[in-house]
């Protein structure tokens, strides 16, 4: 599990410069080098058994930050390898090794616009109250 924050993002507005500080904030806090991606499609490799010999949780602080466009992104993509890992055949299912993704921040992903639909099965928003 790691939690990485990318609120220092929000003031990026190209989806190559949020890929590229994606990549070097999960680098930076995983201490292994992963290949830089320029299209959102690739992202989903950075998540492989390649990389990964373990099943991964990554949670991403402060990821209301980012402006809403590049939310709808990371939101399809790992959304995308959620369907991948239920829904394909086991050898395949096995390569992804994103088990679980936490997405934290003061707006709730409930709120997330998206003309296909919602990016996330949400059963429900948690508040913590007096958290500091």
């Amino acid at each position: 599990m790691r939690r990485e924050p990318i609120e220092h993002l929000k003031y990026t507005k190209s989806a190559k410069n949020i890929l590229k500080g994606f990549v070097d904030a999960l680098s930076s806090s995983l201490d292994r080098e992963f290949p830089y991606v320029t299209e959102w499609q690739e992202l989903n490799s950075l998540f492989t058994n390649k990389y990964f010999k373990k099943p991964f949780i990554l949670i991403l602080d402060e990821f209301d930050a980012l402006e809403e466009k590049f939310i709808n992104q990371f939101a399809n993509i790992f959304r995308k390898m959620y369907h991948a890992r239920a829904t394909v055949q086991k050898d395949i299912r096995s390569k992804y090794m994103l088990h679980g993704l936490a997405l934290i921040g003061v707006r709730s992903v409930l709120g997330i616009e998206n003309v296909t639909g919602s990016p996330f099965n949400v059963q429900r928003s948690v508040r913590i109250p007096n958290l500091t």
